[in-house]
């Protein structure tokens, strides 16, 4: 059976399930980086917030054989589990007032969001794309974001500069910036929330470049940089002064490699010993160990960019190399 075979048998049972006061279809919507999912969007009569369940990990259990009736209960449970209890005001999301506070930035790829990009409010940087978001923190719909679209800048009245702005001192407060050596992050549970970071220890590095570029001490000298959610931290490199001065703190110039659209990795210039290749060769290799991580480790909804950063102390700013 394929997916969509199986979203319209799910659709099918959801229907007779909830009865005629619900209207349900199941559809394919387009994720970050133009990621396809099937996903079940269930409507009611009595609200105006219809939830949405993806069904790729439900297919995927009853592709290994799980009953059927089985698999209904759990995204019936889901739905449930996550159905708002009241109302949520759309005219909130066009009250300047309201959402000021709440408006933050994210990063993307840009070649791979076109189309999102076509209708969203963003600022070009390098090959990546600052993108703005409201985050609803209270209320039927709390724990979610809503994208900010162009048509909101008109009826806010406002530009993408002056969004910049406002959007650039929330996301400081709301998402602070945190900084760990690789071997801080290690510790924790947290190894497991970045897929990237094993496939960059020493033995699959070496393995994978044809000559090794050395990283001295690896570990200890490699540093992550997101925010304190681990939620779309990679937008920490356009935070106010955070590179500028762990630059300074490490006396260096820095690499900064996009592992994924949650963080980055820091590499002091001065831990990349070059001494067997030119810096070309050095940066090849690296960006060759970027698109092995992409290809091979990070789920598709979660790639940033194939392009390694250096950021220049002397001039103070970030760009491809």
């Amino acid at each position: 059976m394929s997916v969509n075979e199986f979203a319209e048998k799910v659709r099918k049972a959801a229907q007779e399930i909830l009865g005629p006061e619900y209207f349900i279809e199941d559809k394919e919507n387009t994720k970050l980086n133009g990621v396809k999912r099937r996903s079940l969007i269930i409507h009611s009569q009595k609200g105006n917030i219809a939830p949405m369940i993806y069904l790729d990990p439900y297919y995927a259990d009853y592709e290994n054989g799980e009953n059927f009736g089985d698999v209904m209960k759990d995204i019936m449970k889901m739905y449930w589990d996550h159905v708002p209890k009241e109302d949520f005001d759309l005219e909130q999301i066009l009250n300047f007032d309201y959402v000021k506070s709440r408006i933050c930035i994210k990063l993307c790829n840009t070649e791979k969001n076109l189309t999102l990009l076509e209708d969203t409010a963003h600022i070009e940087f390098n090959d990546l794309s600052i993108v703005f978001f409201i985050e609803l923190d209270e209320g039927p719909v709390a724990n979610g974001d809503v994208l900010v679209k162009e048509s909101f800048l008109k009826e806010w009245k406002t530009n993408t500069e002056e969004l910049m702005k406002i959007a650039m001192k929330n996301s400081l407060t709301r998402y602070p910036p945190k900084i760990q050596s690789m071997c801080e992050f290690f510790e924790g549970y947290l190894m497991s929330k970045v897929p990237c970071m094993d496939a960059m220890r020493q033995k699959q590095i070496e393995e994978f470049m044809d000559r090794p570029v050395t990283l001295k001490s690896l570990e200890s000298n490699l540093y992550i940089l997101s925010n304190q959610r681990l939620v779309n931290g990679s937008a920490c490199i356009l935070y106010p002064k955070v590179i500028e001065d762990f630059s300074e703190s490490v006396g260096s110039n820095v690499y900064i490699i996009p592992s994924s659209i949650h963080e980055v990795i820091l590499i002091p210039e001065s831990v990349v010993d070059i001494e067997y290749l030119t810096r070309d060769e050095a940066i090849d290799n690296i960006k060759g160990m970027i698109a092995f991580v992409n290809d091979s480790e990070l789920p598709p909804t979660e790639f940033l960019s194939y392009n390694l950063y250096y950021f220049d102390r002397d001039k103070k700013n970030i760009t491809a190399v």
